[in-house]
């Protein structure tokens, strides 16, 4: 059935917005493939056909998760208040939020509650939203910022939560589970531009105007520009891009590890296989290993890459409009 036909007959979609770096995923049903160490050709296996919204749309934000132990990809276009769920695998749709709310979804994330794959998401109104997918309607919502907001996972006692960037610079908690705001701070001087949860640190990593705040040595990146988006990559080390290139740093210390050229589309990053890496998109993606520095492989060639999330050894990039996902699981 084509898109048209589908939306027609009324089955459901769901909406996700932003690029997301290190999202949620379920490494279930995805075939092996890739090696190590430049040989491009090999690197990445496709999952299926293109997939998504019509050729030439404007994808506003993507998520990767799992849903009854399968993958998902959810997205939103940019002009859209709307939430679609899709299976990569097949390129087929599974679930719609017709109405994600009053106005155009900007940041979501797909975030496992209660065995439920659940999407959290803002508009430019800075209001939270969430939806179980499955469920007729979405849950109940809070207003958390005045405007628009930025979102990343985390935790709350163990729990799992979502921490809220404000343009104020507040970061505030909703505790997923009992879907309550339990604790907001101001930690920047300005508007929050990316957030990440570092686990392992037991804390909020910042990103603004000027740099990433949550680790010594003052702003990480400074005179760098906007920091578009963080992760924490698990070992007391993040990744911060900024304009079209992501750095390494070291939290303890605040030192500089190593830097990748990701590209205008931004970053994404993810693990399989045991090794950690670091994608870009622009013209096409490179795919980099985050520990060791070294190029691993190239995707979508000749393909301008205009959005793309990563997680668990999933990649999906938007080109034209359209998706295309990725296991970047190696062979072993």
């Amino acid at each position: 059935m084509t898109r048209r036909g589908w939306a027609a007959a009324g089955v459901g979609v769901l909406v996700a917005v932003g690029v997301v770096a290190g999202a949620l995923w379920r490494n279930a049903g995805l075939p092996s493939g890739g090696q190590d160490g430049g040989q491009a050709g090999a690197f990445g296996v496709e999952l299926g056909p293109e997939f998504g919204p019509e050729p030439g749309a404007r994808v506003a934000a993507m998520a990767i998760g799992h849903h009854k132990g399968a993958p998902v990809v959810v997205y939103a276009e940019r002009a859209g208040n709307s939430i679609e769920v899709w299976d990569p695998r097949t390129g087929e749709p599974l679930d719609r939020l017709a109405n994600a709310g009053p106005t155009p979804v900007r940041s979501l994330l797909l975030v496992p509650v209660g065995g439920r794959q659940t999407a959290v998401w803002t508009g430019t109104d800075g209001a939270v939203r969430r939806w179980r997918i499955g469920d007729a309607r979405p849950g109940t919502w809070h207003a958390v910022c005045p405007s628009e907001a930025r979102l990343a996972p985390g935790q709350w006692r163990k729990q799992p939560a979502v921490l809220i960037g404000c343009r104020d610079g507040r970061v505030v908690t909703l505790d997923l589970a009992s879907n309550r705001v339990v604790a907001g701070a101001r930690q920047a001087a300005g508007p929050v531009t990316a957030l990440a949860w570092d686990e392992a640190g037991g804390k909020a990593l910042v990103g603004t105007g000027r740099g990433l705040v949550g680790a010594a040595g003052g702003l990480l990146g400074e005179g760098k520009g906007e920091v578009r988006s963080v992760a924490a990559l698990g070992d007391g080390r993040a990744a911060v891009t900024t304009g079209r290139s992501t750095a390494v740093y070291d939290l303890a210390s605040g030192a500089y590890v190593r830097g990748f050229s990701t590209g205008a589309a931004g970053a994404g990053v993810t693990s399989a296989g045991g090794r950690r890496m670091i994608a870009g998109g622009g013209d096409g993606v490179t795919v980099w290993n985050a520990d060791r520095g070294e190029r691993l492989g190239g995707l979508a060639p000749g393909r301008k890459v205009t959005a793309l999330a990563a997680g668990d050894g999933l990649l999906v990039v938007a080109t034209g409009g359209r998706l295309q996902a990725w296991s970047l699981s190696p062979t072993g």
